[in-house]
């Protein structure tokens, strides 16, 4: 009783341990909640200030790229240089045409109030609400106090560069003006100034965004911290020196120089934490009562399983528990010691049969045996014939079979052993065992036939699938035949065997026995015969080259012919040809050579003599048509100059993708165009590239994008290769222009 109820206090004390912890990371995260609610409020106006920032961003890069585009409009930069005086008949009818293109762009872009070209030379204005002049444009429509007519003359004369303007209508309202001056040519011109006016309320409406709380004020500054917008017609902000009454955010604008700023008061965030509070005080409370009654009735509960346990152990055992050691350490003791010898004795018996098995089935293979193996040894050989394969796991690599370990060696033939099992005991009867470092399978049929050996090749193959492509190793797999009876495992053992002398001769991971009893591995082919059909093949001479590859054929097939020399040798046949091709400029003799695909062991000599001189001679033919076109004195040259100038953006194009359009070698195409021009044709694809960059760079493009339309993968590669090229860098020629 007295250990019953240390042990029970024990349990009880655990369960209020693991009760405090709750209660102690609880008040830890109410004193963070402040903290936490904090930052999580400058988090989201962080991203709603984001959200707002890319939605004004993005009309003021519009507004950005319609200027660049006026400022560089042919008709407005001929308009601008007009001088004193008035425009003539013809400059009112491109006034009239660029009026209808402003107001196109004005009806088609709903952000904008509208457009307008001022003309300095000659005090005209071109906007989308029609053509007047200077001063009858700011009478109409920004006649005030804040900017008199000669303050907004002066400023529009002035040359401007993605500047804005903040005025005022005639009627109050809160205007900005985003002005750029042209580019003109001739130095001491007058610029015209484009001008795109905006309401204030537009950039109001885009402010809504952002704005989640009627306490939280949201405003535009410039980098003069001068507020340019608010989110509401009031001029009145909260007094921002008392930092520690708010929370305020800003981002800077990736388009001017900008500023978003939320500002939110922290009464806000004390309205969310005061809930937290009476939350958590509650929450608290009520954990702390209902823990307590759990973790007495789970002590209790939990005590009585432990009673049970004992009470079942000392039916069997009539020790008594130790001095200073109570029931969990009784009952771990315990525990140990009966599995242990539970453990031990299934692995005695275990090991015992493994090795019973193992020693009948080497038996088997190693002697002839007519009688059935015992049963009690786990071995059932029921069927009628037998065949033995031999599986033998190579390498990978630069690894050998000493390097790769026994702890490697013997995981293979597990994998191997089991795979197997798995893919073909649906198919046959199946017994695995380890032979040395070679892993054995006894495989049971019903008959001796074709079909069942090549069932089981294609177990193999899936087998060698699997682990090459699941275990990254591959395996040799040495087949013997099927044999009648018990003794017929030793027979087909014998065979397969014996196999493993042909693994060298055979470029073949499955060797079977009834397959290669009977070849012969050589044939006669030297090589000086080889090199005198690829020289014929390289001059386009089809006779003398279709006369040697027969003698080869006379003299390898003359008489009974063996089917794997006969293979081979076609094999060896088919690679010269492609080798031929190659040398003589023809690098895609595939569609040829697909025609010598119907070619195999059973293919008569003389049928297979007619394809080889019919691929010859279409293979020779195109050798010559490729000579005849590479002869032609600069045609050529200038075929391949117009395919370069044709392709050039391509990044990828080079010598060896120009090669492949022509169906040349490479160093063919290089030094027959070197030979007709002089030059290099790899020169000649960069200078292309680079005299276009040029051109796009003199018309005010990004060096990025000129690089990318002028086909370099990368602006670092163009700017290296074009102030190799030039002698200065493209930013340098382009700040010239």
């Amino acid at each position: 009783m007295k250990r019953k109820s240390s042990v029970y206090l024990k349990l009880l004390l655990s369960y209020l341990g693991i009760l405090i912890i709750p209660i102690l990371v609880a008040l830890g995260i109410y004193g963070r909640a402040w903290q936490v609610i904090r930052t999580q409020t400058a988090r989201i106006n962080e991203n709603l200030l984001y959200m707002v920032q890319k939605e004004i961003d993005s009309e003021i890069k519009n507004i950005h790229k319609i200027e660049s585009r006026l400022a560089l409009d042919n008709m407005i930069q001929n308009l601008s240089k007009k001088r004193e005086g008035h425009f003539d008949l013809k400059d009112q009818q491109s006034l009239y045409y660029l009026y209808t293109d402003l107001r196109m762009i004005d009806v088609a872009e709903s952000f904008l109030n509208h457009i307008f070209v001022y003309f300095p030379g000659t005090e005209k204005i071109s906007s989308s609400l029609g053509n007047m002049d200077m001063s009858l444009y700011y009478n109409l429509y920004y006649e005030d106090e804040s900017m008199s007519l000669d303050q907004f003359r002066e400023y529009m004369t002035s040359r401007r560069y993605n500047d804005i303007l903040e005025i005022k209508d005639s009627s109050g309202q809160e205007l900005l003006i985003f002005t750029m001056s042209t580019l003109n040519a001739n130095t001491g011109e007058s610029p015209a100034t484009i001008g795109i006016v905006v309401d204030e309320s537009q950039f109001r409406q885009k402010l809504l965004f952002g704005k989640w709380d009627e306490q939280v004020h949201i405003r535009i500054a410039n980098s003069g911290n001068k507020t340019i917008c608010l989110d509401s017609k009031s001029d009145m902000l909260p007094e921002l020196a008392e930092q520690d009454s708010y929370i305020i955010t800003g981002i800077d604008s990736d388009e001017t120089d900008w500023r978003f700023e939320a500002v939110v008061p922290n009464a806000v965030i004390d309205k969310e934490a005061h809930e937290i509070q009476i939350w958590s005080v509650l929450g608290l409370f009520i954990c702390i009562i209902s823990g307590f009654g759990i973790a007495s009735y789970l002590a209790k509960k939990s005590y009585n399983p432990l009673k049970m346990l004992m009470e079942n152990f000392a039916r069997h055992d009539n020790s008594k528990i130790m001095e200073g050691e109570n029931e969990y350490q009784w009952l771990n003791r315990k525990m140990e010691t009966f599995f242990k010898e539970h453990i031990d004795t299934q692995r005695l018996l275990k090991n015992s049969r493994k090795t019973l098995k193992t020693y009948y089935l080497s038996r088997l293979m190693m002697e002839h045996c007519e009688k059935n193996p015992q049963e009690q040894s786990g071995i059932h050989l029921y069927s009628e014939y037998f065949a033995v394969v031999l599986f033998k796991p190579e390498p990978q690599g630069e690894l050998t079979a000493e390097r790769m370990g026994e702890e490697a060696q013997t995981l293979r033939k597990f994998i191997i052993a089991n795979v197997f099992e798995e893919i073909s005991q649906q198919y046959f009867e199946i017994e695995m065992t380890e032979m040395g470092e070679q892993e054995a399978a006894i495989v049971g049929m019903k008959e001796s036939s074709d079909q069942n050996m090549e069932q089981l090749q294609e177990c193999i193959e899936n087998l060698q699938q699997i682990t090459e492509e699941s275990f990254s190793f591959t395996c040799i797999a040495l087949m013997g035949m099927a044999s009648e009876g018990i003794g017929g495992i030793h027979e087909s053992y014998i065979q397969a065997q014996g196999m493993e002398e042909y693994v060298s001769l055979l470029d073949t991971s499955i060797i079977r026995y009834d397959k290669v009893k009977d070849l012969r591995f050589t044939y006669e082919y030297p090589e000086e015969m080889e090199q005198k059909i690829i020289l014929a093949m390289k001059a386009g001479d089809e006779k003398t080259a279709g006369q040697c590859m027969m003698q080869v054929f006379d003299r390898n097939l003359s008489g009974k012919v063996k089917a794997n020399t006969y293979q081979c040798l076609i094999f060896d046949m088919i690679g010269t040809l492609l080798k031929g091709a190659s040398t003589g400029g023809y690098n895609h003799a595939y569609q040829e050579i697909s025609s010598l695909e119907q070619i195999s062991v059973k293919t008569p000599a003389e049928r297979a003599r007619e394809c080889f001189l019919d691929c010859l001679e279409q293979i020779c033919m195109k050798i010559r048509q490729i000579h005849s076109k590479a002869s032609d004195d600069h045609v050529f040259s200038k075929k391949v100059e117009e395919y370069v100038t044709a392709n050039f953006t391509d990044p990828d194009l080079n010598i060896s993708i120009t090669s492949q359009h022509f169906k040349m070698t490479p160093s063919y195409l290089s030094s027959l165009y070197k030979k007709q021009t002089g030059k290099s044709l790899l020169e000649f694809i960069n200078n292309v590239r680079m005299d276009f960059a040029e051109e796009l760079l003199k018309k005010g493009v990004s060096v990025s994008e000129a690089a990318e339309r002028s086909g370099f993968r990368d602006s670092a590669g163009f700017i290296r290769a074009f102030k190799k090229k030039k002698g200065i860098t493209p930013g340098q020629l382009k700040r010239e222009f």
